[in-house]
């Protein structure tokens, strides 16, 4: 038995909770042989982000990913008994059981406004927001009138503020591909079809946050943002992976459309124009910023 099987045995006699932390689980994998040492390394390595953007050393090095790591030190089980349905099958290409298709209502709803945008969480958010908000203004001034191509200026701060960590070949090819987004803006499917196209991976976060920055009505997708909505994006080897990708999008999209109109997100908007009252962003992007900064 390895220490995702003891894990799921901890998960089904509720002895863990859904996210858990390596505290969590020390007592009973300690009682059961493994080391601080294995305890401490094996989650982080054997995960990935929900957005499969951050990976772990085993992970990237082509092992399945077992964990969904949430930042912070939490995790939770890809495969958590909690979402098991009899469409779950065996992947050959992973070894592991792959995510089942989801339920309609399956991880693919997201929580109410009023769930995400309580108070407390806006208040503590509000004052996080502002070392990025001048960045974020200053990147879409720019993008109107710059070759993104070949603007080295903007690609570093574009790259700083959207944490891109990819080579300068990937860089190149999303770079051309803003610059074909700007010229006719067709969305986020578009995006992800072409950069799957032209690299052979799915990057469903950076297609959004090139999408977001040509249409700024579109959301950013991201580890944090899956996590405080309640969703999460189909790991490597899951079937019907991008049209379940799509789904999800297409979900946040809905959130946000419904969170401008809700109470909450009007309260929200709101305290952030009170906040700073010289932005120049849209109604959407500034409920974008305030779900990211809740952590």
């Amino acid at each position: 038995m390895n220490m995702k099987d003891h894990i799921i045995r901890l998960r089904v006699s509720d002895k863990i909770p859904y996210r858990w932390t390596r505290s969590d689980i020390r007592p009973a994998l300690l009682a059961a042989g493994y080391s601080d040492n294995t305890i401490n390394s094996v989650p982080s390595n054997a995960s990935v982000s929900p957005d499969g953007v951050e990976q772990g050393d085993y992970v990237r090095r082509g092992r399945a990913a077992w964990f969904f790591r949430h930042g912070g030190g939490v995790y939770s089980l890809i495969d958590d008994p909690s979402m098991a349905n009899t469409d779950e099958r065996k992947s050959p290409e992973l070894g592991v059981a792959a995510a089942p298709l989801p339920r309609p209502d399956e991880r693919i709803e997201p929580q109410s406004a009023n769930q995400v945008l309580t108070a407390e969480a806006v208040a503590l958010a509000l004052p996080r927001v502002a070392p990025g908000l001048a960045r974020y203004e200053w990147l879409q001034q720019q993008v109107a009138t710059t070759d993104t191509s070949t603007d080295l200026d903007f690609q570093r701060a574009f790259n700083g503020f959207y944490r891109v960590r990819r080579n300068a070949g990937w860089r190149g090819e999303f770079y051309a591909v803003l610059e074909l987004e700007k010229a006719a803006p067709r969305g986020f499917e578009w995006v992800f079809d072409e950069l799957l196209t032209r690299l052979g991976r799915y990057e469903a976060s950076f297609a959004s946050k090139l999408a977001a920055t040509v249409d700024t009505d579109l959301p950013v997708v991201d580890a944090i943002v899956l996590s405080n909505l309640g969703l999460r994006l189909p790991y490597g080897g899951a079937r019907r992976r991008k049209e379940r990708i799509f789904a999800v999008y297409r979900s946040i999209v809905a959130w946000y459309q419904k969170a401008l109109g809700s109470h909450a997100g009007k309260c929200a908007v709101a305290l952030f124009d009170a906040a700073y009252p010289e932005n120049r962003i849209g109604d959407l992007k500034k409920l974008d910023l305030i779900v990211w900064q809740i952590r």
